[in-house]
C-alpha cells in the first residue's frame, strides 16, 4: 500500500469516528442522520462505481458485472432516501439486511482468499463481528422498540470500520519482488 493509500485510509477512519461521535450525540435526529449516511454512502459509491464503468470497465472482462453492482447500489440509495417516513422497524429491519450481507459477504471472500492462500483471518472475524452486531441489534431493536439502540449499533459499526481501517493502513504489505 503507498503511502498515499495509507493516508487516505487514515483520514476516512478519522471521519468515520467523528461521524459515530456525531451519531451518538444526535438524541433524537439519530435516526434521521444514520438513513441519510447511508443513502450518501450509497449514491456515491454507486456513481463512482458507474464513472468506473463507463471509463475503463465497459471494456474489461467482467465489465457488465460492474455496471449492474452500480444499478443495483444507486437504486438501493434511492430506496434509503425514501425510508426515512418509514416507520422504525422497517429502518431497523433494513439496517440488520446491510449488516447481515456485509457479514456474509465478508466470510464468503475470507473463505475464497483461504483456497487461494490470502490473507483471510480479518476478513472472517469482520464478517462474524457484522452478523454478531445485526443479531444484537435484531434482539435489541426488537424487544426494546427504541431508536437510540439502532443509533448506538451503528456508531459501533462505525467504531469498528474505523479500527479496521486504522489497523490496516499500519498493516505490513507484502512486497514482490521480480528477479
Amino acid at each position: 500500500m503507498s503511502l498515499f493509500k495509507r493516508l487516505k485510509e487514515l483520514i476516512i477512519a478519522l471521519v468515520t469516528i467523528f461521524s459515530g461521535i456525531v451519531l451518538l450525540l444526535a438524541g433524537d435526529n439519530g435516526q434521521l442522520i444514520v438513513v441519510s449516511i447511508i443513502c450518501l454512502y450509497l449514491f456515491f459509491n454507486g456513481m463512482r462505481l458507474l464513472i468506473y464503468y463507463l471509463r475503463m470497465a465497459r471494456h474489461m472482462v467482467g465489465g457488465k458485472r460492474i455496471l449492474i453492482s452500480s444499478i443495483i447500489t444507486l437504486d438501493l440509495g434511492l430506496i434509503t432516501r425514501q425510508m426515512v417516513s418509514m416507520s422504525n422497524t422497517t429502518i431497523l429491519i433494513y439496517l440488520l439486511g446491510i449488516f447481515a450481507f456485509t457479514g456474509v459477504t465478508d466470510i464468503l471472500r475470507s473463505m475464497e482468499a483461504k483456497r487461494h492462500g490470502g490473507y483471510w483471518k480479518l476478513k472472517f472475524v469482520n464478517g462474524c463481528i457484522f452478523i454478531i452486531i445485526s443479531v444484537a441489534l435484531m434482539i435489541a431493536g426488537l424487544f426494546v422498540h427504541d431508536t437510540y439502540f439502532l443509533v448506538c449499533g451503528f456508531s459501533i459499526s462505525l467504531f469498528y470500520s474505523a479500527v479496521i481501517r486504522i489497523y490496516t493502513a499500519f498493516r505490513k504489505t507484502a512486497i514482490v519482488y521480480i528477479q
